[in-house]
């Protein structure tokens, strides 16, 4: 009678499938290693962003627009004041189109939510202002402020805006960039030389003038609706370089938004997707 064959060795199944997992494993490292590996990852990428809890938001949940718009806040956002607290929005300059960022939203830790709204295309200060959506060109900026506007709407800059800057503070302050009234050499004819010569002297840049007691009324009236708000835009709308990269919007909040000790900003899409997030 033929003596029974021995029986296996225990764990020799077990051994094998461990040997086969280990062999898939390497196969898989060749392949991917073959095909490019991390050379074909995009170095811009980011793979992912931190919600104000700390969990990560992988591409599946973040917006398409990640990687296209930024969000800072350069002197690190915390302010106790809602006026001069503010952050920057900023469209990357390769973009190959505008984006429309009216609805989209700001979200601190707490979880408290602020949406951008609409804005003046050309703000008129102290009237009813047409308003539209903010859409933000290639290399084009915003700077958002917790606060209300100084002069009723969130606006886009344009070259006249720097006279805003005598009614009350900006943050940051808007750049003083007006054209001058005197660059022109064609005065009305009944602006008289004095008061040409007057202008010259005395007129500073998004600054208003009044003219001496000494100067015609004409020459007054003169003065007054060019060294202003009104008269630049009047003269100026139609310039190439009227409008500016720049966008101011207003949150219209009383109180602070970000907390002073610490905190994480959320930029999210009009989706409710995840475009950027800082920690200030």
């Amino acid at each position: 009678m033929a003596a029974p064959a021995p029986a296996p060795a225990p764990g020799g199944d077990a051994i094998k499938d461990l040997l086969f997992f280990i062999g898939l494993i390497f196969g898989l490292m060749f392949l991917w290693y073959f095909m490019g590996g991390r050379e074909n990852r995009d170095p811009n990428e980011k793979p992912f962003l931190e919600d104000p809890t700390g969990t990560t938001i992988g591409k599946q949940n973040g917006s398409s627009y990640q990687n296209k718009i930024s969000l800072s806040a350069p002197y690190d956002g915390r302010k106790s004041n809602a006026r001069e607290e503010y952050v920057v929005i900023e469209s990357f300059s390769n973009n190959d189109s505008k984006v429309n960022v009216t609805g989209w939203s700001l979200q601190n830790k707490k979880g408290e939510v602020a949406t951008i709204g609409q804005s003046a295309e050309i703000p008129y200060p102290d009237q009813q202002n047409t308003l539209g959506n903010v859409y933000l060109s290639p290399g084009e900026k915003i700077f958002v402020n917790t606060g209300p506007s100084p002069v009723g709407p969130s606006f886009r800059v344009n070259e006249c805006v720097g006279y805003f800057n005598e009614r009350v503070p900006f943050y940051p302050k808007l750049t003083e960039n007006c054209p001058s009234p005197t660059s022109s050499e064609i005065y009305p004819a009944y602006i008289e030389n004095s008061c040409i010569d007057f202008m010259k002297k005395n007129i500073k840049k998004c600054k208003t003038t009044s003219a001496v007691s000494d100067l015609s009324v004409q020459c007054a009236e003169y003065l007054t609706s060019k060294t202003s708000y009104q008269g630049c835009v009047n003269d100026h709308k139609n310039n190439s370089n009227f409008f500016q990269k720049e966008w101011r919007v207003f949150l219209n909040k009383g109180s602070e938004m970000w907390n002073d000790d610490s905190d994480t900003i959320l930029l999210k899409d009009s989706k409710g997707k995840t475009v950027d997030s800082i920690n200030i």
